[in-house]
């Protein structure tokens, strides 16, 4: 092996693990945004950002620095790398924009209730007329966090019967801003429609033992209530909360009986 061969798989390697230190740093802070703002616990399990968020951190991690490795050639003129690995870096840019445009589409941006269950609204299903008739406070998506709504009642006939035919075609009042209000005016409401948590754990053992999985050995089932909890793409959990309705533990089983 001659040390031109030794020079450029040197220049390469290191090469490499410059671009992969940085593609690092670079998917901590994205997943930072996305785990702990934009899709906090249990929405990325809800709303299954996890495999597009993987496609992401493929890109990122993998295909760049790699790329970087196959191009990396010492004896290449200067101008040539910084043109390669421009290119390369552009490219990987594109990819992770894409990708966090995908994500910030998909992120939960209301958690409603609506009559007997949680409904968890994402901004890709908020139409941009709705939202500039909704209520002065919700009239933007929020970038950070998460609406606490409820849906208000229809008002007259015409609204009822649009509601019929809007929910007929996938779109249920708690993704129609247009229709939300802030929770403080439906907290009673919530109150009359949670159910004991007991009654899920006595008529239903299966389920009783994923919940008892997702709750605090301390946690005393007596004074905890559910409601479903759902989205476009399931039916399939539950939010659990005291009796202050405030949630203690989301968990991946059918609330519905």
């Amino acid at each position: 092996m001659n040390n031109i061969t030794i020079s450029r798989r040197h220049f390469a390697t290191k090469a490499f693990f410059t671009h992969l230190s940085i593609s690092l740093l670079i998917a901590l802070l994205i997943s930072l945004i996305v785990f702990q703002i934009w899709y906090p616990n249990p929405y990325y399990k809800m709303i299954g950002s996890l495999k597009l968020m993987g496609l992401i951190m493929l890109v990122d991690l993998v295909c760049g620095p790699l790329l970087t490795l196959i191009v990396a050639n010492p004896a290449k003129p200067k101008k040539e790398l910084i043109r390669d690995f421009g290119l390369i870096g552009i490219i990987q840019l594109a990819a992770l924009c894409y990708g966090l445009y995908a994500l910030a589409q998909s992120r939960p941006v209301a958690l409603a209730f609506d009559k007997d269950r949680f409904y968890v609204a994402t901004a890709v299903e908020i139409e941009p007329d709705r939202l500039a008739k909704a209520p002065e406070a919700f009239r933007s998506l929020p970038l950070f966090g998460i609406y606490q709504v409820g849906t208000r009642n229809p008002t007259n006939q015409e609204e009822f019967l649009e509601g019929i035919n809007l929910s007929m075609a996938g779109i249920p009042p708690a993704a129609r801003p247009d229709w939300w209000i802030p929770r403080a005016q439906v907290e009673k409401n919530i109150t009359n429609a949670r159910i004991p948590l007991k009654t899920l754990l006595d008529q239903y053992p299966d389920r009783a033992a994923v919940i008892r999985q997702y709750l605090s050995n301390t946690a005393k089932t007596d004074n905890l209530y559910y409601l479903p909890l759902t989205s476009e793409k399931t039916l399939d959990w539950i939010m659990v909360f005291n009796d202050k309705n405030e949630a203690v533990a989301y968990v991946p089983v059918d609330g519905f009986q």
